[in-house]
């Protein structure tokens, strides 16, 4: 079976012979794209779409499954943010009649993650070791 990986319940992680892993989160693009930033430099690259993170060469997996844990559980989501650069925030509508605390707290509501990471947190997190081609199941 193709998916035989998914179970009701928790979010997998699955790492290939070539230490290459995706994280099949289903959680959409906004908050993959904060947590591929925030999970950086455990691999050579990382990627993410609207169903999961992909990352080519992970330094160290149980590292990364301890990384993703204490994202998931962090209070009140702080440390999961969708990162946006100046340029982004300058092209917004209405960017130059916005105090910046105003703009930030725009922002920070509209690029919220944290119902993604709150129904995530509530799974049990399971990394499976040499899966053949973690990210072929995305096609």
């Amino acid at each position: 079976m193709e998916f035989d990986w998914i179970e009701e319940g928790q979010t997998t992680v699955l790492v290939d012979s070539d230490r290459n892993a995706t994280w099949w989160t289903y959680a959409g693009a906004v908050f993959n794209a904060a947590m591929a930033d925030a999970l950086g430099d455990l691999a050579d690259k990382v990627s993410s779409d609207n169903l999961a993170i992909s990352l080519s060469k992970v330094v160290d997996t149980p590292r990364l499954k301890k990384r993703i844990r204490q994202l998931l559980d962090s209070e009140g989501g702080a440390v999961v943010k969708m990162p946006l650069d100046a340029g982004f925030i300058q092209e917004l509508k209405f960017a130059e009649c916005l105090p910046q605390g105003l703009a930030d707290a725009e922002l920070s509501t509209r690029y919220s993650c944290l119902n993604q990471r709150i129904l995530l947190a509530r799974r049990r997190l399971v990394l499976i070791n040499s899966y053949a081609n973690a990210r072929s199941t995305s096609s």
